[in-house]
């Protein structure tokens, strides 16, 4: 798990603490092995980001990129989160914005590992996955209640 901030860190800091935590969901999820990056980064970036490569116009909260020739084996994956949308949700929801990048994380990783949400069932049973392995963590869920 690396992480690259291109924006300045939280307070408390992510650095440390989000790849920690990832590490733990990643084995408690089964995830195979491998290498995925987390980075970091705002709105002005992540717009970008989103244009280029699902075609649509402003920012959102996090998009996943599966870097594998094969479905199969180890990981290799980029989840990028923007910390900007991250901030905007936790203030609106209440909790801590490590909590709601975390969120975030777990969403990319649970994609690497070949879940979607494309119809509101598959939303409904990621979010619940998420908020579950979140609880394994020992962590309270962010999902629930949205």
């Amino acid at each position: 798990m690396d992480l690259v901030l291109q924006t300045p860190d939280t307070q408390p800091p992510l650095r440390g603490w989000l790849d920690r935590h990832m590490r733990r969901i990643a084995r408690l999820a089964q995830a195979p092995g491998g290498r995925i990056t987390l980075l970091i980064t705002d709105d002005e970036r992540m717009s970008q980001l989103h244009q280029q490569y699902r075609g649509e116009a402003g920012t959102t909260d996090v998009l996943t990129f599966d870097l594998r020739d094969e479905a199969e084996g180890s990981l290799e994956g980029d989840v990028v989160i923007c910390l900007d949308e991250a901030r905007r949700q936790a203030r609106q929801r209440g909790h801590d914005v490590r909590m709601e990048v975390l969120l975030y994380a777990v969403h990319g990783l649970l994609h690497l590992l070949g879940e979607d949400d494309q119809t509101p069932a598959e939303a409904r049973r990621m979010h619940q996955r998420e908020d579950a392995l979140l609880a394994q963590a020992g962590l309270e869920p962010v999902y629930a209640g949205r």
